[in-house]
């Protein structure tokens, strides 16, 4: 216990909040739910026994003890007069990747010159809050609160097909391009985020030409009008083509 915790002289109920496991952060010595870590507890004063208890977090690992000051709350729920205890305790859950990452809708590409298999991968940090938990209200992506709180980077990542495992890493300072295209010259064409639509060398990620034309809005696609190869980019609800010499 870190405070003291509220006393109800109705129900002779002494209710409290306990602090966090330890070790803090080293759980495998200590398996189950270690009770009663981060859990408010209530006890009877005349019997000295536990009348109920409720564990905010089981098998703590983050140090998320259970100490606030309870708060006794003479309230009417549901048209009844009910006798509450109140706590902060947000369930909030930290995930990665978020809903628009590690890998979206943007096409990938594969080269069969270099053997590499090409993917933009955005990486970052969302906190989720559920907000109605009946699955009547919540229909499609509704029922839940997003707040973006980091990044973990954004980058053109190179992967040989036969191992999985990636070769080369280009990190996009602008948050990434959008969908990729190869060529049979050996070159990977892909917007930056940050307005320029880049050409590598699908082999090293040399940096072979760019042009600021804006945030591509589609992979970039190739074809041949009369013997001569174009690409062809859209930023919004514009068209760029290119001559390739």
């Amino acid at each position: 216990m870190w405070i003291p915790g509220a006393y109800d002289p109705e129900t002779r109920l002494y209710i409290f909040g306990t602090g966090n496991p330890t070790p803090g952060y080293t759980g495998a010595g200590r398996p189950g739910d270690n009770l009663f870590t981060c859990s408010l507890v209530a006890v009877n004063v005349d019997t000295g026994k536990m009348a109920w208890y409720f564990q905010t977090s089981a098998h703590d690992t983050h140090d998320w003890d259970s100490a606030q000051t309870p708060v006794l709350i003479d309230g009417v729920i549901n048209g009844q007069p009910r006798k509450l205890v109140s706590q902060a305790t947000i369930a909030g859950s930290l995930v990665s990747p978020t809903e628009g990452g590690t890998v979206n809708w943007p096409p990938p590409a594969f080269s069969p010159d270099t053997g590499l298999f090409y993917v933009q991968e955005s990486n970052g940090y969302n906190l989720l809050y559920l907000t109605d938990p009946d699955p009547r209200g919540s229909m499609g992506l509704g029922g839940k609160s997003v707040a973006p709180v980091g990044s973990g980077g954004n980058f053109l990542n190179a992967i040989d097909y036969r191992t999985g495992k990636s070769v080369w890493r280009h990190a996009w300072p602008g948050g990434g391009g959008g969908g990729l295209l190869t060529s049979a010259g050996r070159v990977l064409f892909s917007g930056d985020g940050s307005g320029n639509l880049v050409a590598f060398d699908a082999t090293n990620r040399k940096l072979l030409w760019h042009t600021r034309i804006g945030n591509i809005s589609n992979a970039p696609q190739t074809y041949m009008v009369d013997g001569r190869q174009h690409l062809l980019v859209a930023v919004n609800d514009t068209l760029y083509a290119f001559k390739i010499y």
